[in-house]
């Protein structure tokens, strides 16, 4: 990658992120809507740990305890795959 490339993937992401909308945006709306992407993450990812734990646990208790750092990686990978593909639509189809 070149200097250039480089200059525009960090303006981008600097311009698209959650914390510079929250720190140097003026308009309300927005800045809430930040503030709920943030407690609706934080819940998204308690209950995918809630989700894994209670797994591990009844797979224990089978008796299979040897799957279970498998399912977790396939799990975990899986919904961020899904996650990124619906957050990327715009960057992949010229904000279509």
């Amino acid at each position: 990658m070149n200097r250039s490339s480089l200059v525009l993937l960090k303006t981008l992401l600097r311009s698209t992120s959650q914390l510079n909308i929250y720190r140097y945006g003026t308009d309300k709306k927005k800045k809430s809507r930040v503030i709920g992407n943030c407690i609706g993450m934080s819940v998204l990812y308690l209950m995918l740990m809630a989700y894994c734990i209670l797994t591990c646990i009844g797979y224990g208790q089978i008796g299979i305890t040897d799957v279970i750092p498998a399912i977790c990686v396939m799990t975990i990978s899986i919904l961020s795959f899904f996650f990124t593909f619906f957050k990327t639509n715009g960057y992949l189809f010229n904000f279509k």
